[in-house]
This record gives C-alpha cells, sequence and structure tokens, in this order.
C-alpha cells in the first residue's frame, strides 16, 4: 500500500503533519487548449474537502501558477465533484459538489 501525501499544517493550527488525497479535476479552456485554468479538488484528513485553482498551460511545457483556493463550507463535507460550467463569457464558472448535497457556485474573471 502507498501512502498519502501530507503536507506541514498552516500556522495556528495544530503541530504535525495532515495526510490529503487529491479526488477531482477540471479543466477549462480559455482561447486555446493550451492555455486554461485547472481546478484541483481535495479531501483533507478528518473529511474536510478543499479545492486549488491554478492558471495553466501547456505549451512548450505544463506550467501551473496557484491563483485561489476555496475552502469546503461550514460543515466540513468532503468534496464530491468539480466541473467548469460553459458559455460564462469573458469568465467562468466553477461548481463545487459537496458530500452533504449541497453545491457551491464561484464566478471566476
Amino acid at each position: 500500500s502507498t501512502a498519502a501525501p501530507s503536507a506541514e499544517t498552516p500556522a495556528g493550527a495544530s503541530a504535525g503533519r495532515r495526510r490529503f488525497w487529491i479526488t477531482c479535476l477540471a479543466w477549462n479552456v480559455q482561447g486555446t487548449l493550451a492555455n486554461g485554468r485547472l481546478a484541483v479538488g481535495f479531501a483533507v484528513e478528518g473529511g474536510e474537502g478543499a479545492v486549488i485553482l491554478f492558471d495553466a498551460g501547456v505549451l512548450p511545457g505544463l506550467q501551473l501558477r496557484p491563483v485561489g483556493s476555496v475552502r469546503g463550507h461550514a460543515a466540513g463535507q468532503p468534496l464530491v465533484s468539480l466541473c467548469f460550467a460553459g458559455g460564462q463569457q469573458p469568465g467562468s464558472l466553477l461548481c463545487c459538489s459537496w458530500h452533504d448535497g449541497r453545491i457551491t457556485f464561484l464566478p471566476l474573471h
């Protein structure tokens, strides 16, 4: 069995390391297939979910620049799925669904 990745806890959190698992990915094309946004959803040990948003490019090689993050809603539910809704010009709409059935809509510009 392989160990899950871990990261240091943020300042002010309890000492030690927390494990996390990537649970879902969503890609949003911006202009060409070579440029877009990548949303990475993950679960943190204890069940809480979160999303990190990257500005991404694939030419000349994979380039990821973190541009934001979303912490799960107040109930601390795990993230179930992510998707970008189409037709939101000039930005996009990131949809996050949580284990308890709630959906979060995040307009991105």
